[in-house]
C-alpha cells in the first residue's frame, strides 16, 4: 500500500471502527509520522497515546511500514491501537504509582507494564475475533 492509501484508509475507517469496539465518545487524532520507528529491538508501525480522563487519543501509524502490507495487515494494526484505549484507565492510574518510583525501578516497572499492556491487547484481539466468528452462524 502507498503511503496515500494507508491515510485513506485509516482516516475513513478509524470512526467506524472506534464505535465498532465501544470507543465512539473518545476523540481520536491520527498522525502519519515518516519512515520507520524503532523501539528497544522491533519495529513499530503503530502507537497510541491517550488521556483517559478527557477520552482523547493520538494514535500514530508508520504508513511506510505498510509498504508490502495488505488492507487487512493494516486494519489489523488499526485495532489493535484501538484497544489499547480499553485499558486507558490503567494507564492512568499506574501513571500515579510511577511517579512514585526511583530511577532504578522505574525502567524496569515501565517495561513490565508494557510487556503486560501488549499481552493484554493481544488477549483483547482473540476475544474479537471469537466474537466476530460467532457472529457468522
Amino acid at each position: 500500500m502507498t503511503r496515500e492509501e494507508v491515510k485513506e484508509f485509516v482516516e475513513g475507517n478509524i470512526n467506524r471502527m472506534a464505535r465498532e469496539f465501544g470507543l465512539g465518545d473518545w476523540r481520536i487524532r491520527l498522525d502519519f509520522p515518516k519512515g520507520f520507528d524503532r523501539t528497544g529491538n522491533f519495529q513499530v508501525d503503530g502507537r497510541c497515546h491517550s488521556d483517559f480522563k478527557r477520552q482523547k487519543a493520538l494514535i500514530e501509524i508508520w504508513a511506510d511500514w505498510f509498504e508490502d502490507c495488505s488492507e487487512q495487515e493494516l486494519r489489523e494494526t488499526v485495532e489493535h491501537e484501538l484497544l489499547h484505549l480499553c485499558h486507558a484507565g490503567i494507564d492512568d492510574a499506574m501513571d500515579t504509582a510511577f511517579a512514585l518510583l526511583d530511577d532504578d525501578e522505574a525502567p524496569v516497572f515501565d517495561r513490565a507494564m508494557n510487556l503486560g499492556y501488549e499481552l493484554t491487547v493481544r488477549a483483547l484481539e482473540k476475544l474479537v475475533a471469537g466474537v466476530r466468528a460467532a457472529s457468522r452462524y
